[in-house]
């Protein structure tokens, strides 16, 4: 139902229905926003996958919408985000602009969060970055790239501007950020995650 609305609402989702589907859907895409509830069953929780992101995709935002009182008593584990990670509870819900809302406060707080990672003075990027980097520089535009990697323009688009913004090159109008971006994947100046 929450997909459903959030679709009618123009925004692109895509559902997984296990933590490990969710992380191969993450690396593969790098979503703005990720929703999860608490309790997938047997194995890793909610909080798991927050967790996840938060040690993978720190810039990725993160919301929790569940039927419990307290994370913390439904996992067995502490909640130590606060108010970084926004936490619904579903019985509380009246209407979808309450989730919209916490997704749009998600993407507002990208921003601030979407510092690159370094080691050995490299930049980080994630081997879905790399991947795009490589199809643009062999030429494909944006749209090609999509259809080559099984989704849309808009997730490319995103996932270049990402990477831009992990790598500095973004907003300086001298320079093509898709040229610099692939001579620096090429010339091995970032280091793939």
């Amino acid at each position: 139902m929450i997909s459903a609305g959030l679709t009618n609402a123009g925004h692109e989702v895509l559902v997984k229905f296990s933590i490990a589907d969710a992380i191969a859907q993450i690396n593969l895409s790098q979503p703005n926003v990720v929703i999860t509830d608490l309790n997938f069953g047997l194995g890793p929780s909610g909080l798991d996958l927050i967790d996840f992101l938060e040690q993978n995709y720190p810039w990725v935002g993160k919301i929790v919408l569940s039927a419990h009182q307290s994370a913390s008593i439904a996992t067995g584990k502490p909640w130590t985000y606060g108010s970084e990670v926004p936490y619904i509870v579903k019985s509380e819900v009246d209407s979808l602009g309450q989730i919209e809302a916490a997704i749009h406060w998600c993407l507002s707080e990208q921003k601030q969060q979407a510092q690159p990672k370094r080691a050995n003075d490299l930049v980080r990027i994630t081997k879905a970055q790399a991947e795009v980097l490589r199809l643009v520089g062999e030429g494909l535009s944006n749209s090609a790239v999509a259809k080559a990697r099984g989704t849309t323009i808009r997730a490319v688009e995103t996932l270049l501007v990402r990477t831009y913004e992990s790598l500095a090159i973004l907003g300086d109008p001298n320079i093509d950020p898709r040229v610099v971006a692939v001579r620096l994947l090429q010339t091995g100046q970032v280091a793939v995650e």
